[in-house]
């Protein structure tokens, strides 16, 4: 249900005959990050491609990260790195984030990549909590 609200959650324990022990807040979030997600052709040139995909995020808690890892030989990200740390601060008002691949033409396929869920930064020793890998298809252009 987490994905289909954004009102709190919480988790209630209560005996056999329905006392109420006690409640725990907690702080469920979703992230879409999977191969029904589309790219969008967003630049052409005649050696290379701009690739964008836009991670949808729900409910983000401070402390939870995304790394966007790149998994395709030759591809890279917009600013030719292999990988990106998104944070809370970085997604849009809609809890949106929009990145995009240069997908060279010698790179046979597509942009494959993998998002990972952090909690606390990757690179500081952040617990690894699932992943999602996926590569996708370019579906057009994006109309300027």
């Amino acid at each position: 249900l987490a994905a289909k609200t954004n009102k709190k959650h919480a988790v209630i324990a209560r005996t056999s005959t329905g006392a109420i022990v006690d409640v725990l807040d907690v702080q469920p979030f979703w992230v879409q990050a999977a191969t029904d997600n589309l790219f969008w052709v967003v630049e052409r040139h005649e050696d290379y491609e701009i690739w964008q995909n836009t991670a949808i995020v729900k409910n983000l808690p401070e402390n939870i990260y995304l790394k966007i890892s790149v998994i395709k030989s030759g591809v890279t990200l917009d600013d030719l790195s292999l990988a990106r740390v998104v944070g809370q601060d970085e997604l849009n008002e809609t809890g949106e984030y929009s990145f995009r691949l240069i997908r060279p033409e010698t790179a046979r396929g597509s942009t494959c990549h993998a998002v990972k869920v952090y909690d606390g930064q990757p690179d500081q020793g952040g617990e690894s909590l699932g992943e999602a890998n996926y590569g996708g298809t370019g579906f057009g252009d994006v109309e300027e």
